[in-house]
């Protein structure tokens, strides 16, 4: 059964570090984890990660998690069970992990529960609410998730500022984002101290300029 596999991957994820577990991109580093993704029944794949969402144990929740976040079925009900799952007040790790979840599956209904969070004094959280804004937001994106991008983007913290400018370059390019607030925010980047910051800002400043900016 599935399930017993899934015991098999926390005792895995301790021993090597849940969050590594959890946030890597390249799952295929996890055999136990790849063979649940690959598992024949994916409804049966979809029901267990679902009831891991309300388990005690919170590395199961974030197992669950990961598992909905990488399943390729019901990708619709696995947001809509994400979502409903998220507490803003949880742990800050693993708020951050359910975050990150959230943003992947890219639902638009997760903007206007999450954008309180663009302040939470956790980098983390705040690093995960710049994919949050980018992938969930609808086209065009509303004023609100942009002012959110651009507060992020003066973030106190190097790679949360990059995460937010590469998103607002990223919605320059492929859809069109522009306006003087975006233009301000990112030629404030341009004498940034960290180079990613300043390489990426000088490219959405200059893309902003193609498109016709003041």
């Amino acid at each position: 059964m599935v399930a017993d596999q899934i015991d098999l991957v926390i005792d895995e994820a301790v021993k090597i570090q849940l969050e590594e577990l959890i946030t890597t991109d390249a799952v295929q580093n996890f055999p136990l984890f790849e063979l649940i993704l690959r598992w024949p029944d994916r409804d049966e794949v979809f029901r267990t990660a679902a009831a891991l969402l309300s388990a005690a144990r919170k590395e199961r929740r974030l197992v669950g998690l990961r598992i909905l976040r990488e399943i390729d079925t019901q990708r619709d009900s696995a947001a809509q069970l994400v979502l409903t799952a998220l507490d803003v007040s949880a742990e800050a790790d693993e708020l951050a992990i359910h975050l990150s979840a959230v943003a992947w599956l890219g639902t638009a209904e997760a903007v206007k529960p999450t954008i309180v969070l663009v302040d939470h004094p956790d980098p983390g959280v705040r690093h995960a609410m710049t994919e949050v804004l980018s992938f969930c937001s609808p086209t065009p994106m509303p004023g609100e998730v942009r002012d959110a991008l651009i507060v992020l983007s003066a973030d106190p913290v190097e790679r949360i500022r990059f995460s937010a400018v590469f998103e607002i370059r990223s919605w320059i390019e492929s859809r069109g984002l522009g306006g003087d607030e975006v233009l301000t925010a990112m030629r404030a980047r341009l004498e940034d101290e960290d180079e990613d910051v300043r390489r990426t800002a000088h490219e959405a400043v200059a893309q902003l300029e193609t498109n016709g900016a003041s």
